[in-house]
């Protein structure tokens, strides 16, 4: 013998649908196609304060049972039509490649683009070489002297002032 469905069951159900939200919610998103086509949320369509009457002309209310405002009423649509628009328009979308159950024997998968070839990433060029530290013989004489008076003041600031300690 089979049991009928109670007002509880129902209820479960129906909160199942939606999960934990609010009557207010569940209106809303029920009605989405009707309001949307009353332009609600758009700057041609009614001000939030009307909305917000016109859900409490519906007998819809706060989570606590009063008035809802055009702030409230503006949040609410704005969740329910992220949610709304967020879902697959056209169910889950199928790949292009059939079930391997389901190919014909000839079949093969389809060539890529030619338009479009793949390129390959090239690497940069090597940076030039270096001439170790000290080697300035291919310099001018002027830039040999000015970099060796260079070296002679890192060599005495490392010797007095950057490692006096280090020294024995």
């Amino acid at each position: 013998m089979r049991q009928r469905l109670t007002k509880r069951d129902l209820k479960q159900l129906e909160k199942d649908e939606y999960g934990k939200t609010s009557p207010v919610y569940r209106y809303v998103r029920d009605s989405y196609a009707e309001l949307v086509g009353l332009k609600v949320g758009q700057p041609s369509g009614p001000s939030w304060e009307s909305f917000a009457q016109l859900l409490a002309r519906r007998g819809q209310t706060n989570g606590r049972g009063g008035r809802l405002t055009a702030e409230t009423a503006r949040k609410l649509f704005r969740r329910v039509a992220l949610e709304v628009e967020a879902r697959p328009k056209h169910g889950p979308s199928r790949s292009a490649t059939p079930h391997r159950s389901r190919q014909r024997e000839d079949w093969e998968p389809p060539l890529a683009r030619t338009e479009n070839p793949v390129r390959r990433r090239t690497l940069p060029p090597p940076p030039p070489k270096v001439p170790p530290a000290g080697d300035y013989d291919h310099l001018p004489e002027e830039v040999r002297a000015q970099l060796t008076a260079v070296d002679e003041q890192f060599a005495h600031l490392d010797r007095h002032i950057i490692r006096p300690k280090q020294r024995t």
